[in-house]
């Protein structure tokens, strides 16, 4: 028998949560987990979360939050006197520099049979679904020093307008003609994303949002893909305050 494809939600440091959600899916030797990104910040034991995602051998495309820490140079060198918050232990642990590696190789997109994997959205190239140019994306790192707008929408996109165009803020929602990214995603891939606490879980023919607001106290939500099935575990706590 196969193993099956468990997409997860933005964990975000929430160790517990993840271990908890890991059992009632009853993961197997042959499943694999593949995650939204955002694995780290806010929560409680990042350190530990990026510890056990190497030992489940998963798989995860790049998060806001990962894409950060690269571009501040955290796991080449973060400063043994700053305080970095809940990433301190993460800072400070003797395998950084090996986890920051793994996070290095983290894509923007990945393609699966029938899903794309990303973690906030498509941009406006990408609507339609082509395979040529989901194939010039996929399994593409990230190049700081080439961010661009795409890249941008990839990573952090919520609301757009029909061009693309992205509102200065996200909350409180905008009007018109602004609407969640994934209004004008035409393509026939269902998309798996995260990065959106406050929509919470979005569940259509066209897309899967996974981002449940674990840290913020609400849900750390996983979709498998084989069976079409939600499972989530509720937070033990509100670790950040959402804003």
């Amino acid at each position: 028998m196969s193993g099956r494809t468990i997409f997860i939600g933005d964990v975000q440091g929430c160790l517990t949560e993840l271990k908890l959600l890991l059992d009632r899916v009853q993961l197997g030797q042959e499943d694999q987990c593949c995650f939204v990104g955002d694995l780290v910040n806010r929560g409680p034991d990042s350190l530990g979360v990026l510890r056990l995602f190497q030992e489940l051998g998963g798989i995860s495309v790049l998060g806001n939050h990962e894409a950060q820490l690269l571009k501040r140079g955290f796991f080449q060198d973060p400063g043994d006197r700053q305080d970095w918050g809940p990433l301190s232990p993460l800072a400070q642990a003797p395998d950084r520099k090996q986890l920051g590696q793994l996070i290095t190789g983290f894509p923007l997109l990945l393609c699966f049979p029938g899903v794309i994997l990303v973690h906030a959205g498509l941009p406006p190239s990408l609507w339609d679904g082509h395979k040529e140019q989901l194939e010039a994306w996929d399994g593409k790192t990230l190049d700081p020093s080439k961010e661009n707008e795409e890249v941008s929408f990839i990573l952090s996109a919520r609301y757009c307008d029909p061009s693309g165009k992205r509102p200065p803020r996200d909350y409180p929602p905008p009007g018109p003609p602004f609407q969640p990214w994934d209004h004008y995603y035409r393509g026939k891939p269902r998309v798996v994303f995260g990065h959106w606490a406050r929509r919470g879980l979005v569940r259509t023919p066209k897309v899967l949002g996974l981002d449940s607001g674990c840290v913020y106290g609400g849900k750390l939500s996983a979709w498998i893909k084989e069976e079409d099935r939600i499972v989530q575990v509720n937070a033990r706590k509100a670790y950040w305050p959402i804003s």
